[in-house]
C-alpha cells in the first residue's frame, strides 16, 4: 500500500468480552485508518 501512496493515519481497537448468557466467546476488533496524499495540489480560492 505504501508503494501506491497510502499512509497509516490511525489505529483504533476495541473488544467485547461477553456476548450474553451461555456464550463465553468474545470479539476483538482492530480498525486501521489510511490516508493518501493528493497527486495534484488543491486549487485555493482567492477572496
Amino acid at each position: 500500500m505504501a508503494e501506491k501512496g497510502w499512509e497509516l493515519a490511525f489505529v483504533n481497537s476495541g473488544e467485547a468480552s461477553y456476548s450474553g448468557r451461555g456464550n463465553s466467546n468474545g470479539i476483538f476488533i482492530t480498525r486501521y485508518g489510511f490516508k493518501r496524499k493528493r497527486k495534484t495540489p488543491v486549487a485555493q480560492s482567492s477572496n
